[in-house]
C-alpha cells in the first residue's frame, strides 16, 4: 500500500519531540486509545512495515505516521518496524510493496510483503504505474505534498573553469562542443565506471540490459559505442526508472552524450570526484542531499512547453 497522509501541522511539532513523544497530539480533539491494536494476516500477528531510505524528509513522514499509527488508531510502537530501501529503484520498491516481481503477481494472498506502507515512492514519466495497480497488490493514495523534479547536474567548479576561457557549459548545447566533451568524457575512470554498470558484479550482465544499452551504457547520437567514444559521459542510478526519461531529452534534442548506468554506486562517485575536484556530470532526483550542498550546477534544457 502507498499511503497518503496530511503532515503539515505535526510537523511544527515533531522538531520539539524528546525521544518518549507520546504528547504530540495531546492537545488535540483525539479520544484516549484504551487497548493497542495489532495487526493480523492469517490468524497471526505480524509488524506493520514501513519503507524508509536515506532522505531525511522520507524518515520525517515515517515518525509522524508512527506518531498516528500509535496515538489515533492505536497500534503499539512494538508493532511498528522500518525495512530499508532504495528510493532510486523504483522496481525493486514497488516489488517490496506488492511482495512479488510484476511479471508473477496473482490475486492470491499468500504471504506478507516485505514492506506494507511506502510514503515516498518516486515516479518518473517512465514507470508504468497503472501495471502494478492492476495487480490489486498496491494502492496509490497520490502524491505525499510537493512533487520533485529530475534534472542533469555538474560540477559548478569545471562549469567555472570553462567559464573562465568564455565557455558556457550550463546548457543542453553545449554538449556538442569539443572543450565540453573532452571535459566531462571521464576517460581516466572508464574502466571503474564499466565495472560499476555490472549487475551484482556479474561478468557480461548489466544493470542496464534494455535494447537501447551497449555494455550497460546508452550511446548518444554520433557516439561511438566503445571505450573511445569523444563525447561527454553522464552517470546515471537506475534505468527501470530514468531510462525512458532521458533517452527521451536526449533523442528529442539529438544531444551527443553517452550515459553509465551505476545503479547503487552513483552517490559515492559523485562524492569521489567532487572531492577531488574532478569534472562529473549525473543524472537526480532534486531536492536531494546529494544537490543541495552548492557543488553543482543544474543543466538548462527547454521548458516543458516544449515537449521536454
Amino acid at each position: 500500500m502507498i499511503l497518503t497522509v496530511s503532515w503539515r501541522e505535526c510537523l511544527l511539532l515533531i522538531t520539539q519531540l524528546s525521544t518518549l513523544y507520546a504528547s504530540c497530539l495531546e492537545k488535540h480533539d483525539v479520544s484516549d486509545v484504551k487497548f493497542k491494536r495489532h495487526f493480523m494476516h492469517n490468524g497471526r500477528n505480524v509488524p506493520i512495515t514501513l519503507a524508509t531510505s536515506n532522505r531525511v524528509l522520507h524518515n520525517i513522514t515515517n515518525t509522524i505516521l508512527e506518531i498516528l499509527l500509535d496515538e489515533v488508531l492505536g497500534y503499539s510502537l512494538d508493532t511498528i518496524q522500518y525495512k530499508q530501501v532504495n528510493f532510486m529503484n523504483t522496481t525493486s520498491v514497488l516489488e517490496k510493496l506488492a511482495g512479488c516481481t510484476l511479471s508473477n503477481c496473482t490475486n492470491q494472498i499468500n504471504k506478507v510483503p516485505e514492506t506494507m506502507i511506502n510514503l515516498e515512492v518516486w515516479s518518473g514519466s517512465g514507470l508504468e504505474k497503472q501495471h502494478w495497480i492492476e495487480t490489486k497488490k498496491i494502492i496509490d493514495a497520490g502524491p505525499l505534498g510537493l512533487e520533485g523534479r529530475f534534472g542533469w547536474f555538474m560540477s559548478t567548479k569545471a562549469v567555472e573553469d570553462l567559464w573562465r576561457r568564455n565557455i558556457v557549459v550550463d546548457h543542453w548545447r553545449s554538449f556538442f562542443l569539443m572543450e565540453v566533451a573532452e571535459k566531462f568524457s571521464q576517460l581516466d575512470q572508464l574502466r571503474e565506471i564499466k565495472h560499476m554498470t555490472l549487475l551484482d558484479g556479474q561478468p557480461n550482465k548489466h544493470l542496464c540490459d534494455s535494447e537501447d544499452c551497449v555494455n550497460g551504457v546508452l550511446y548518444g547520437p554520433g557516439c561511438q559505442e566503445n571505450d573511445s567514444s569523444p563525447c561527454a559521459l553522464m552517470v546515471a542510478g537506475f534505468p527501470d526508472m530514468y531510462l525512458k526519461i532521458i533517452k527521451s531529452q536526449i533523442a528529442a534534442l539529438n544531444i551527443p552524450v553517452n550515459v553509465a548506468w551505476i545503479g547503487d554506486h552513483l552517490r559515492k562517485y559523485v562524492w569521489q570526484r567532487t572531492k577531488a575536484k574532478l569534472p562529473v556530470i549525473f543524472f537526480s532526483p532534486e531536492p536531494s542531499s546529494l544537490t543541495a550542498n552548492g557543488n553543482f550546477t543544474r543543466v538548462k534544457f527547454p521548458s516543458c512547453q516544449k515537449r521536454l
